[in-house]
């Protein structure tokens, strides 16, 4: 149970020859601290002379142990008995805290280990904050499985940070928390899964215990959507896509030869508009038979030579025959 404004007196010490005659009361912050709190101290009682008023106050905040000396934080005096200051809660993680608060003057001197000598006052505090929002929620879109990545928010090494959780909706995306399905919770921030093919909006939530309830959310991130393609061979892409359905660049055309580039080996026609390339046909012998050993005969060459030969021969036969013939003979 949180008791709050608990007022403690100083118990007389038999070493201690005036012990304090007053009491301090804390007024705020409640039972729940959430980002930067008033402490605020308010004294009763006391004694004359002046000098016997207190004058000082500081406070101590801690899980357990007693208080130190070393990590005691002084508060202002406002007015002549009301003490204040300001704490940071959402600079401690979420926890169970016992916050104490010291009053004292000069007379008697100050011992921190003689309560004779102040007043002092102890209430409990539970530190409830939530942690930041997550931010540059992207998915890989198009993609077979749902792939989502984030920023990690700046207190993710903390002792009470418990992860993120991813929530979905199928369809566009819409203002109202309460439509989103929680898909799952990682320390990371990456998250992967697979669903139906489909269209679906994304959004992040950080989470952090709670001395309060267990556990406690940020809000919601900005969305992110994402198309889910029902085939497995759909290409994942390399960057991811923002929600707010940026179109990543292309890659870069793969490099051509250089048009100049000259070939060392090439022979060409000056003749010709283009290159010309030699190309070698290797002759294959073919295979000889040997004759059979037969006459020749006579070769054809020497016919018409021969026709004309015996055409003569009988021409000049005729024309003799013809010469010697006798008149009536």
């Amino acid at each position: 149970m949180l008791v709050i404004g608990a007022t403690f007196l100083a118990v007389p010490n038999a070493a201690a020859a005036d012990p304090v005659r007053y009491a301090v009361s804390v007024e705020s912050p409640g039972p729940i601290a959430v980002g930067t709190v008033t402490i605020r101290a308010v004294v009763s009682g006391g004694v004359s002379p002046a000098a016997a008023q207190p004058k000082y106050a500081a406070y101590h905040i801690r899980t357990l142990g007693p208080w130190t000396e070393e990590e005691r934080s002084m508060m202002d005096r406002v007015s002549g008995g009301i003490f204040e200051t300001t704490l940071a809660a959402g600079l401690l993680p979420n926890d169970a805290y016992r916050l104490e608060v010291r009053v004292w003057g000069d007379v008697p001197p100050y011992d921190p280990k003689d309560p004779a000598t102040f007043a002092r006052a102890v209430t409990d505090v539970a530190v409830d904050n939530p942690p930041p929002v997550p931010e540059g929620v992207q998915a890989a879109s198009p993609s077979p499985a749902l792939r989502i990545g984030w920023t990690p928010v700046d207190t993710a090494d903390r002792s009470d940070f418990l992860g993120y959780r991813v929530l979905h909706r199928a369809g566009p995306c819409v203002a109202e928390t309460s439509a989103y399905q929680v898909l799952g919770q990682v320390e990371d921030t990456l998250f992967t899964r697979r669903l139906d093919a489909g269209r679906y909006c994304i959004r992040v939530a950080a989470v952090r215990s709670s001395a309060v309830s267990g556990e406690i959310l940020s809000p919601l991130s900005a969305p992110a959507r994402v198309a889910l393609s029902p085939s497995a061979a759909a290409p994942l892409l390399g960057d991811l896509v923002t929600g707010t359905g940026e179109v990543p660049e292309p890659p870069p055309a793969p490099k051509l030869p250089e048009p100049d580039r000259e070939f060392s080996d090439a022979r060409f026609a000056e003749d010709l508009p283009y290159d010309g390339v030699v190309t070698t046909q290797v002759a294959v012998p073919a295979r000889v038979r040997q004759a059979a050993a037969v006459d020749p005969g006579p070769d054809p060459r020497q016919g018409p030579v021969l026709v004309a030969a015996g055409l003569i021969l009988a021409t000049a036969s005729f024309l003799i025959l013809r010469f010697l013939r006798v008149p009536g003979s």
